[in-house]
């Protein structure tokens, strides 16, 4: 009686391991590439507005690390970006200056939090999400 079920068992079993090993795998590789390794940005247009003028928003790479300047205040946190243009960015940490009425500064931090595309055309750095945009300028180099 047992032997009748040994075919349907051993099925079973090779469909539960094949379930495990897809879902145990990130189709997605980590881009080790370093594409956003070791590069500078400066905020040239969020939500197809550009910062007021005396505004500063920065953004660099380092591996696996991300910080820069958003007026009036550093902010740091970890990132991953993968082979298939999607990044995920961990929580933000920042300094606390208290910035002026007009900044833009927890607007950009809730911004960077909801981002889930990047594409680098060239100079121009593009970090997408559902929301809108945020389109950096290459700095160069020194």
């Amino acid at each position: 009686m047992l032997s009748s079920y040994r075919p349907k068992i051993i099925t079973l079993i090779m469909v539960i391991i094949a379930l495990f090993m897809v879902t145990s795998c990130n189709v997605f590789e980590p881009d080790t590439s370093s594409t956003l390794a070791e590069t500078e940005w400066r905020l040239q247009a969020f939500e197809k507005e550009t910062p007021p003028g005396d505004q500063e928003y920065s953004l660099s790479f380092s591996e696996n690390k991300f910080g820069g300047w958003n007026d009036c205040n550093y902010y740091w946190g970890d990132y991953e970006a993968f082979t298939d243009g999607s990044i995920e960015f961990g929580d933000v940490g920042t300094s606390l200056a208290g910035c002026g009425i007009d900044s833009w500064n927890e607007k950009f931090h809730r911004w960077l939090q909801t981002i889930d595309a990047f594409e680098i055309e060239g100079d121009r750095l593009t970090l997408s999400a559902r929301k809108g945009d945020l389109i950096f300028k290459r700095v160069a180099e020194e």
